[in-house]
């Protein structure tokens, strides 16, 4: 009972935590003060609200369950102590007693046994637990805004290599989390795992570093994400034989790749032209150029791609009667040719054809880090 009283205090305390932090949130929104986030008040908040009520309704039925057997077994453990009964006559001179006693009383059906629910370990005194127990020196520390930038930016540097770790992180709203910081640059993720009480999330995070970049992470054999019991030595031993020795391995990889390749690598530039050949996309989805325009070395690639001559239109000509994937094959065809020739190739259009439509690219701008 006092266990069950504890884990309800805990959770009501979280939920009233929570509750305010986005009441406080909601507040500097309706001042004029923040902007709001969708992502994090409207969802996270909220399924994390959610979550917690659902869990102190599930404790607080289970205390009264336990205070409901708990009496009833004090009661029944109890003597109590009663005035004997004079035996009664009855009309035809048979005690009342010996009556009684001649008929078979019912046995009382046994109490209910409530299982206790399975009990999550805090993370803070499992990760400190699991710290003290691998090789080095390492140390531990919650991540109190889990929901925040900080938190999000600690998401991205998941490196998963197999992904299932990372699934389970990014998928799930977890309640709390840890991050433990080892020798060399070493950092664990370490997160309830969802849907199973009795087990953790431990996932190796990449290097805070800008040198890093994108490029530096090929050719890696990275680390991925374990699952561990809620006990700190299996779990500490299952990190040291499993998790560690790849992590320590791309750890000392990738600074590899930062120290020879800090710069992506460039596609080289094209080589030089002798002169250019300009196809036209004209809006009933043929291609052309002009006849005057079209060296004479080049009119025997054309015809071969499937041109025409047009002479009253004086231009080589693509149909449109051949299928759009076919057309493509044969623009390819004389792309490739005139290039090994030295002749370069400009594809413009004129006007605005039905099909196929030109989309423009997305904006630019820096891309993000994402997650390993």
């Amino acid at each position: 009972m006092v266990t069950a009283a504890r884990r309800l205090d805990h959770v009501h305390k979280q939920l009233t935590t929570l509750a305010q932090r986005t009441t406080d949130d909601l507040h500097r929104v309706a001042q004029g003060c923040a902007q709001i986030n969708s992502l994090r008040i409207l969802q996270n908040s909220a399924v994390a609200l959610d979550i917690l009520a659902a869990r102190r309704a599930d404790a607080v039925e289970h205390h009264k369950d336990l205070i409901h057997t708990y009496q009833r077994a004090t009661a029944a453990g109890t003597p109590q102590h009663r005035p004997p009964r004079k035996a009664t006559v009855t009309s035809r001179g048979t005690p009342a007693a010996s009556r009684s006693a001649a008929i078979p009383r019912r046995s009382r059906p046994p109490l209910p046994r409530y299982p206790m629910p399975p009990h999550r370990p805090e993370l803070a005194t499992f990760a400190p637990a699991v710290a003290d127990r691998l090789p080095g020196h390492w140390t531990s520390r919650l991540n109190p805004a889990r929901t925040g930038p900080e938190h999000f930016a600690t998401l991205q540097r998941l490196w998963d290599e197999a992904g299932h770790a990372a699934s389970l992180i990014e998928e799930y709203v977890h309640l709390d989390d840890a991050v433990m910081h080892g020798p060399g640059e070493q950092q664990l993720y370490v997160t309830h795992r969802p849907l199973r009480t009795g087990e953790l999330v431990i996932a190796p995070l990449a290097p805070d570093d800008d040198a890093i970049l994108e490029h530096h992470f090929d050719c890696i054999d990275g680390p991925s994400g374990i699952t561990v019991p809620d006990d700190p030595v299996r779990a500490a031993a299952l990190i040291a034989r499993r998790l560690l020795p790849t992590y320590c391995a791309a750890l000392q990889a990738l600074r590899r790749h930062v120290a020879e390749r800090p710069d992506p690598p460039r596609l080289p530039a094209p080589s030089p032209v002798r002169e250019t050949v300009t196809l036209t996309w004209y809006p009933d989805g043929t291609f052309g150029a002009p006849y005057t325009s079209v060296p004479p070395e080049v009119r025997a690639t054309l015809f071969m791609a499937g041109f025409c001559y047009f002479p009253h239109r004086d231009a080589f000509v693509l149909s449109a009667e051949y299928p759009e994937d076919d057309q493509v094959r044969r623009l390819q065809a004389v792309a490739h040719a005139l290039t090994s020739a030295g002749i370069g190739v400009n594809l413009r259009r004129s006007g605005n054809p039905a099909e196929p439509t030109a989309t423009s690219p997305p904006g630019g701008g820096p891309h993000p880090r994402r997650a390993r």
